[in-house]
């Protein structure tokens, strides 16, 4: 079993201070959920152990019944017509299911700061997130390698750290739960 960071409780701690719009993950680990963020401002975009579903009648059943009983191999059937249970999380070569696009451009919408931590940015369509807020909006990665960048991907967005344009971007590199604890400490 996994046990949230401090930057999960950071988040949290942003909620609590009513400062967190929403948290973005492709996680299906519920760390967020753990640390005691509401799952109303959390975008699982690949899904969650914290829910379960039929693959054929779509009825859904709890994640932590699922949970116990795939833990101990036991049969996983639904309670309304036998079918298998799957745990709501999207395994790999799975389409994501959500429209992460409609919801972030929603939230994006309302954005007045974009903060991006411990990521690769590589997969898709969470690499292309950061280009979704207004042009105004600063934007901090918090993270132990440059990401993201102009020309990292085969759209034209990205971080512009170093470059002329740059009036946005900021870059803080380093182990990300000291980054959120100096940051903290700072607001």
């Amino acid at each position: 079993m996994y046990t949230p960071t401090l930057t999960h409780f950071f988040i949290q701690l942003l909620h609590k201070k009513g400062k967190l719009l929403r948290t973005y993950t492709q996680n299906i680990d519920m760390l967020e959920r753990i640390a005691g963020i509401p799952h109303y401002k959390i975008v699982e975009a690949h899904g969650t152990w914290a829910t379960a579903s039929c693959i054929d009648c779509w009825e859904p059943e709890d994640g932590n019944w699922v949970r116990t009983r795939i833990k101990k191999k036991l049969s996983c059937r639904c309670r309304h017509c036998g079918g298998l249970l799957k745990p709501d999380i999207v395994f790999f070569g799975e389409p994501v299911t959500m429209d992460l696009q409609k919801i972030a451009l929603d939230d994006f919408a309302k954005c007045d700061l974009l903060i991006v931590a411990g990521t690769s940015l590589q997969v898709q369509p969470f690499c292309k997130l950061i280009d979704m807020v207004a042009p105004y909006v600063p934007r901090a990665l918090f993270n132990l390698d440059p990401v993201g960048l102009r020309g990292d991907y085969e759209s034209e967005g990205g971080f512009l750290f170093g470059h002329s344009k740059n009036y946005r971007d900021v870059c803080v590199l380093g182990e990300v739960d000291l980054i959120v604890t100096k940051f903290a400490k700072e607001l």
